[in-house]
């Protein structure tokens, strides 16, 4: 759930930082994968319920939460809110999106695979 705040301050980077940023949230999720199935091929005592959360997609979870709940967000009254108005949040999930897809279950890009 802490990936939840990299998530929120990496789009507001400079261009230099922003290329880094991208690539630690690769490293992140690619880490997150391989802890999940060292987990899951350990045998480990939890619940499968709580493994779950050690997948890097249940990030999404809390990011839909904290983005629903951000003071900014728009009122979705009065025929919906502007494309400006929910940019910024459009923004946040397709980063976060967009690593996920980067690299498939076995830490390798979508791109690479053909």
């Amino acid at each position: 759930k802490y990936a939840c705040a990299f998530i929120l301050n990496s789009l507001d980077a400079v261009k230099g930082t922003f290329v880094e940023a991208k690539q630690y949230m690769i490293d992140f999720i690619n880490t997150c994968r391989c802890e999940s199935r060292l987990r899951q091929s350990c045998g480990s005592r939890q619940l499968d319920g709580d493994l779950i959360a050690f997948y890097p997609e249940y990030v999404l979870f809390y990011l839909v939460h904290i983005l629903a709940h951000h003071a900014s967000f728009p009122c979705l009254n009065d025929g919906g809110p502007s494309i400006e108005a929910i940019e910024w949040f459009y923004k946040q999930l397709l980063f976060f999106l967009w690593a996920l897809m980067k690299l498939d279950g076995d830490g390798d890009s979508y791109a690479n695979r053909n």
